[in-house]
């Protein structure tokens, strides 16, 4: 059983927990986005769909293009999800996915977002950027590190969590590559 990580930088939490991502109170979700809409069929975007219906998706209409990000936001939704709106970042798999990370936590900072969630993301199937679960959970980690190394004087950010859902050797990596983030 994993056991959560809570890692203090600067003057955010880096957290990895497990369990079911829409049930936990947040100001956004961070995720990646293909931009055809006919692969938008992933496991968190079934997650999304399930809590939110169509609602968030559908607000994703403009032209899409790799690291561009898309605020959905909740509105007058009313949906069972514990978050509010949900940051897409462009994924044409072009870009390496602390780029990915980097861009999503840029948007959340300049929405004044306190708490975000982060899924795993590229983990199935690897090999379109990175090569390896490893290396993409590396890449995760790299994502913050370069975030925090920019904002971690200027964020608002209270709370970044990533959220593991039934995979404790995924959770495991990443919060042991997180506790090695220092800054300087």
């Amino acid at each position: 059983m994993f056991e959560s990580l809570t890692k203090r930088i600067g003057n955010t939490d880096v957290c990895v927990v497990e369990g079911d991502i829409t049930k936990i109170p947040a100001d956004a979700i961070i995720t990646s986005l293909p931009p055809d809409a006919f692969l938008w069929d992933n496991s968190i975007d079934k997650v999304i769909r399930k809590a939110a219906g169509d609602h968030y998706h559908d607000q994703v209409k403009k032209k899409l293009f790799d690291l561009r990000t898309i605020v959905a936001t909740r509105g007058k939704e009313k949906h069972p999800g514990r978050f509010d709106d949900i940051i897409f970042v462009i994924d044409e798999s072009k870009s390496s996915l602390d780029k990915i990370i980097y861009a999503g936590l840029e948007t959340a900072t300049q929405q004044g977002y306190h708490k975000v969630l982060l899924p795993p993301m590229r983990m199935k199937p690897v090999g379109a950027v990175e090569q390896t679960a490893e290396e993409t959970i590396l890449r995760m980690k790299d994502g913050v590190y370069s975030f925090m190394n920019e904002y971690s004087k200027t964020t608002k950010l209270e709370n970044i969590t990533f959220v593991i859902y039934d995979d404790c050797e995924t959770a495991e990596r990443l919060a042991s590559f997180l506790k090695e983030i220092t800054l300087g």
